[in-house]
């Protein structure tokens, strides 16, 4: 039996300020496992008032966690 690849990407959109951070932190958890096999970090982008993307980050060295901000008023 053969499974498909781990995702590599989670979206988050924010429904409340209150919860926004344990969706991120439960993206980035789902990608943990991912991210130690590939030996890569993660990379948080924050794309618009409400919109993340959390992804594997072949430049982000293993272990860490970036933040980048793509949204512009």
């Amino acid at each position: 039996m053969t499974f498909p690849p781990a995702p590599t990407t989670r979206s988050v959109t924010a429904t409340s300020r209150s919860n926004l951070d344990s969706q991120l932190d439960q993206a980035v958890e789902e990608l943990l496992g991912p991210a130690t096999k590939q030996q890569c970090g993660i990379l948080v982008t924050r794309d618009s008032v409400d919109a993340f993307t959390v992804r594997l980050g072949p430049s982000v060295p293993f272990g860490s966690i970036r933040e980048r901000d793509e949204w512009e008023l």
